[in-house]
């Protein structure tokens, strides 16, 4: 059985909520106020910033997928969106490198 432990700073104490399963999630947090992310470099600049997913899954072939509570994303969100790693374009990795491949 899988369980998340979220911690919530309160008066210096420590409170730890357990969820048993994602459906626990869905229905304390709600659906629509839940953002699946999968890109790994964003997950860790939310980690950098101090903003716990309230699950994390696995997914797509394996990969990481973590949800996070939209309201405590906005800060974190503004910083990725001005800061986000940028791929440049060449001629090992454009669109000529996959049609000669």
């Amino acid at each position: 059985m899988r369980f998340l432990y979220p911690y919530f700073l309160r008066k210096r104490r420590c409170v730890k909520i357990k969820y048993r399963s994602f459906e626990d999630v869905k229905e304390v947090y709600g659906e629509s106020n839940l953002c699946r992310i999968c890109n790994i470099k964003q997950i860790l600049t939310y980690a950098k910033m101090k903003v716990q997913p309230v699950w994390i899954d696995e997914g797509y072939g394996g990969r990481l997928i973590a949800y996070y509570f939209i309201p405590e994303t906005k800060a974190a969100w503004k910083y990725w969106l001005e800061n986000k790693p940028v791929i440049e374009m060449t001629e090992h990795n454009g669109p000529s490198a996959r049609k000669e491949a």
